[in-house]
């Protein structure tokens, strides 16, 4: 709920700014946004002193008001998620890994044809295809850390044939997308792949749940070591299908991109006015007129973007916007954190290990690129992270706070028993009463 806040209050920070003030209370909020627009209004008539009555807090309303709105319908999206995750969890869980080979389908024929040199899908750009590649990624781990789970479990004395369809699916479908996100060649988005998948597998520890002491132990670190062979066998396919078409931009990658690329000087030149729209920003989506201000003279490209969601959102919307979405993103952590450490099912805890390679791979890529701000790729973040989220059914704060006190007494602890008189105690509580007028 604390994010959900935090994702509205910066869509309401968006409309503030996307509508006209009073003058004085606009020079109080904003100084520089009164300033320019005094300036404008000396611009269109120089010869007569125009006094400015009513002031935009952005240099951009309309484009403020559309991305203020998209930002309501996130919000609207993680909510639903959040609701429909209770009972659908694993549908919406398929449905992101699908849209994600759909995308991959769709731009095959593309591909292979030589029309595009980059595989992109239905998008324009092919690092925002990459993004997608990474949520659908991130869903897909989880689903095979499932399967090898299941089969070792419940299905173990199944067909072996069962069991290799059930384990089969998820592994060549994280497969696919892997070498698809090769294809991108995007350079963020695979390192960021790799770095969600690293950290997944990091935590497999924490998200698988056992019986037995022992066979949790062996289960969990056979489980830790599954991402190895993944990715072996999935740069081996990206290098025997098409070496060059899937690292050709890492190979070809200069010493001046790594040290002195174009991107690196916009940042330095958009770190400049950040001190002139310190607290409001200079309005949500609005930082191609911002830019224009300084952009040098030989950057002749049309920058509508920073490269950099970080510093777009602290000069769109000051320091108030960064800190209502670090607050939020630190409610998010906390509470797949939290899911994570004391989920009362597996499929919980596995459900937040899908979040928090959304989270990971995400925040890595969009230090570099922009596409989580797209429609579809931010309706599908906003899935994930709700139904990993969503408690079950039946479920709510006062379970997941019992489970926690019953994990640091020890009682849910497997293989640890509990002390004698707690084991007296435990048994007379389930000893059916007995009236006092007499036994039946």
């Amino acid at each position: 709920m604390v994010a959900t806040a935090m994702l509205l209050s910066l869509a309401l920070l968006g409309v503030v700014q996307s509508i006209p003030w009073p003058a004085p209370l606009a020079r109080l909020a904003s100084p520089e946004h009164f300033r320019l627009a005094t300036q404008a209004a000396g611009v269109v008539d120089a010869d007569s002193t125009i006094e400015v009555e009513r002031v935009f807090l952005s240099l951009a309303p309309e484009k403020s008001r559309s991305v203020a709105l998209s930002v309501f319908c996130t919000a609207a999206v993680f909510l639903a998620a959040l609701s429909a995750g209770r009972r659908r969890r694993r549908w919406l869980a398929l449905s992101v890994v699908a849209a994600g080979l759909l995308q991959l389908l769709l731009g095959a024929r593309a591909f292979a044809s030589g029309s595009v040199p980059r595989l992109r899908g239905t998008f324009v750009n092919p690092d925002h295809l990459a993004v997608l590649l990474e949520l659908s990624l991130s869903v897909c781990f989880v689903w095979a850390i499932w399967a090898m789970r299941r089969q070792r479990g419940d299905l173990a004395a199944a067909p072996l044939e069962t069991r290799l369809a059930l384990v089969s699916a998820p592994v060549l479908a994280w497969l696919f997308l892997f070498v698809g996100l090769a294809f991108t060649g995007s350079r963020a988005g695979l390192a960021a792949a790799l770095a969600g998948a690293s950290v997944q597998a990091a935590m497999v520890s924490r998200a698988v749940a056992s019986t037995s002491r022992r066979g949790r132990q062996s289960q969990r670190t056979r489980l830790s070591w599954l991402p190895i062979p993944m990715l072996v066998v999935a740069l081996t396919l990206v290098g025997v299908i098409g070496f060059q078409a899937g690292f050709g931009r890492f190979l070809a990658t200069s010493r001046y991109e790594v040290i002195a690329a174009e991107r690196f000087r916009v940042w330095d030149a958009s770190l400049d006015l950040v001190g002139p729209f310190a607290f409001l920003g200079s309005g949500i989506g609005s930082f191609r007129e911002t830019f224009e201000q300084v952009q040098p003279a030989d950057l002749t490209l049309t920058w509508t973007r920073a490269h950099n969601d970080y510093l777009e959102l602290l000069l769109t919307t000051g320091y108030l916007g960064l800190a209502l979405a670090a607050v939020g993103l630190v409610a998010l952590m906390r509470g797949l954190w939290r899911g994570l450490a004391v989920g009362s099912r597996t499929e919980d805890r596995l459900a937040s290990l899908a979040g928090w390679g959304v989270v990971v791979s995400l925040g890595l890529h969009e230090g570099f690129d922009f596409g989580a701000t797209l429609p579809a790729t931010s309706f599908i973040a906003a899935v994930v992270l709700g139904a990993a989220l969503s408690p079950p059914e039946g479920e709510g704060p006062k379970a997941v706070r019992d489970a926690r006190l019953r994990q640091h007494s020890g009682e849910d602890r497997p293989g640890r028993e509990l002390p004698v008189h707690r084991r007296e105690c435990a048994a007379r509580e389930r000893r059916p009463r007995v009236p006092q007028g007499g036994r039946d």
